[in-house]
């Protein structure tokens, strides 16, 4: 099944990320994010929260955002929009020519 997806509606920049580790000074090693690729997406909001955690206010909110066909992008990634890292909970592919990525951003922001 095809979905009828205008790709006029992939209007925001994204760039995926995947996680490596590198030797800082010390030699020990540390967490750094490797661009993957920037590509074209539509971005939606699901929702958003506000919660009370390690004796303080937290916010976090979700978001859908649809891009060309992927296969390199999993829940070990992370995606960086507007600036802010999100976390991707989710990869769908949407028949052979999308892929739906689940992204939460708040808490650990990607991290």
């Amino acid at each position: 099944m095809e979905y009828p997806i205008d790709p006029g509606e992939l209007s925001e920049r994204v760039t995926i990320q995947r996680r490596s580790t590198a030797p800082d000074a010390y030699g020990q090693s540390t967490i750094t994010w490797v661009d993957v690729a920037t590509v074209w997406a539509r971005v939606r909001a699901l929702n958003s929260r506000e919660f009370f955690a390690a004796a303080q206010v937290q916010q976090e909110a979700s978001l859908k955002v649809l891009i060309r066909q992927r296969t390199d992008v999993t829940t070990t990634c992370r995606l960086l929009w507007q600036g802010r890292a999100h976390d991707i909970t989710g990869v769908l592919p949407l028949g052979r020519e999308w892929t739906e990525i689940v992204c939460l951003q708040g808490v650990k922001d990607g991290r």
